[in-house]
């Protein structure tokens, strides 16, 4: 039981964190190039992976819900592919920088 209890509340964590993002301007903000261009390149990339790897599967595994409560909408199901596409893509994960 207290484990649907903290699967529930992590969930609810996760919709109100979408939900405030969403409200924020995103302005595209030039990347810097030395960063990912440094000797610690391949360090970055190595320690970022895991937690990048957990970042897809967890965007992956709570997009469905989303995307199942909405009643099938594909509005919703072609955000959620645009996500996951953007958060599991080989560029992400196997890149150097983590962009905010």
């Amino acid at each position: 039981m207290a484990r649907t209890w903290i699967l529930a509340g992590v969930l609810w964590l996760v919709v109100g964190v979408t939900r405030a993002g969403a409200g924020e301007s995103t302005a595209a903000e030039p990347a810097p190039e030395s960063a990912s261009r440094g000797p610690f390149a391949a360090v970055r990339t190595v320690a970022y992976l895991p937690f990048k790897g957990i970042v897809c599967v967890v965007g992956a595994v709570a997009s469905f819900p989303a995307y199942w409560l909405s009643g099938m909408d594909p509005h919703v199901k072609a955000d959620t592919e645009a996500v996951r596409a953007q958060y599991c893509s080989r560029d992400y994960l196997l890149g150097s920088d983590w962009p905010r």
